[in-house]
């Protein structure tokens, strides 16, 4: 208990916050990670579909390029309407990784779901029908690719626990998150050097 108090304290310094405007922090984290966790199950579901039909694939990109703009947007709301145009880099920081991680976790539910209920191995051989097409076979083909060894890979995924493809998913779009909430923090960070003092 002790360590973790310490840990929450060190984090209010860190962020230059109270108890207070962490709360705060957090459910607008909770809402905002919640539509991007929709915005990623969208994205997630149009590229499942997009293997066997081309037309989901526009949306599925389109999907995948609103999250960074939406994240953008709303750390831009939150700076300005609730902290009166003023942020700092870590705070804005951290505001991105607590809307990523619960993105990040909705979408983790959802592709749990879909492979243990939904998917009953449509998955495995949308993606051997999608590797047997001629244009995907000059594709390889061109990249010095092994057809045997994309056919094993695909192989390696279908035999993957659903727990363990969601937790894959997690990690990838956290570490993707890590590096774009470094540059949307960067960007929407305001006044920096000015105490927040004054928005308290």
């Amino acid at each position: 208990m002790r360590v973790r108090i310490h840990g929450a304290r060190a984090c209010f310094k860190v962020m230059n916050m109270n108890v207070q405007e962490y709360k705060q922090l957090k459910a607008f984290a909770r809402f905002d990670g919640l539509v991007l966790g929709l915005i990623l199950c969208a994205a997630f579901f149009m590229t499942l579909a997009s293997i066997s039909n081309p037309v989901f694939e526009l949306g599925a990109l389109t999907a995948m390029l609103c999250g960074p703009f939406f994240l953008a947007f709303r750390l831009r709301y939150y700076r300005d309407m609730v902290l009166k145009a003023r942020i700092s880099f870590m705070r804005a920081f951290g505001y991105g990784l607590l809307c990523t991680f619960y993105g990040s976790l909705i979408l983790a539910m959802a592709c749990y779901v879909y492979f243990r209920f939904v998917d009953g191995g449509s998955f495995y051989q949308s993606m051997l029908q999608y590797l047997s097409m001629p244009e995907m076979k000059e594709v390889v083909k061109l990249y010095g690719i092994d057809q045997k060894v994309m056919k094993d890979s695909v192989s390696a995924l279908a035999e993957a626990r659903p727990i363990e493809m969601a937790f894959s998913l997690m990690y990838n779009v956290l570490a993707f998150g890590l590096f774009i909430n470094l540059f949307i923090a960067l960007v929407i960070r305001k006044n920096p050097r000015v105490s927040e003092a004054g928005n308290r």
